[in-house]
């Protein structure tokens, strides 16, 4: 996979996440709402509407300090939080809400109408699709980290080496995936989002 996108392979290079201590589907669940709302209002929605929606499902307690600076006006850098669209496809995935995670491939563009509708009146509440979610089986995950592992060490090495790829605009996402997949194995807290693609320009 990885040498079809013209990057460096090394497998003994790379070191796989371990998936012992897995996220609960609840907690899977908070994530994917939480970044769904931050998501909205990076992409134009009301910051006072999706704030609304956060306090309505009870998520203000698993908001970041910066996703909480988003809602409320603080923070105007959206980018990372547009970026971080990818890391809530993996997630979303991840809660078995869509069946395939095609890891060279971005979240479809119709993947917003996946999602709760927060433009509606009354807003909508989460049950339905914690009704549907079902945690994905370890074997599966692990498979997902590898391979997000795989792709963030290769386009790290391109990066580092100035090899340009034919698949450049892959590595905008393959780093948020990644954190998204290392934060649901259980060995990270969910940091703040870095604007990959300025990060590769730079």
């Amino acid at each position: 996979m990885v040498k079809s996108l013209g990057l460096p392979a090394d497998p003994a290079a790379v070191v796989p996440l371990e998936f012992e201590q897995m996220r609960s589907l609840d907690s899977v669940l908070d994530r994917i709402f939480v970044l769904h709302a931050v998501s909205a209002v990076a992409h134009g929605f009301s910051a006072q509407r999706s704030e609304a929606w956060i306090q309505q499902e009870r998520l203000g307690g698993h908001l970041t300090p910066d996703e909480a600076s988003v809602l409320e006006g603080a923070n105007t850098d959206f980018e990372p939080y547009r970026e971080q669209v990818e890391a809530l496809w993996a997630l979303f995935w991840l809660a078995g809400l869509t069946l395939e995670l095609d890891p060279v491939e971005g979240c479809p563009d119709t993947f917003v109408q996946l999602l709760p509708d927060i433009r509606l009146e009354p807003m909508p509440t989460t049950l339905a699709w914690r009704s549907r979610a079902r945690l994905r089986t370890r074997a599966e995950v692990q498979r997902a980290g590898y391979a997000a592992a795989c792709l963030v060490w290769a386009f790290d090495q391109a990066k580092a080496s100035g090899r340009p790829t034919p698949q450049l605009q892959s590595g905008l996402w393959v780093r948020h995936r990644f954190n998204a997949l290392a934060w649901a194995s259980g060995s990270q807290d969910w940091a703040q989002p870095v604007a990959v693609h300025r990060k590769w320009w730079k």
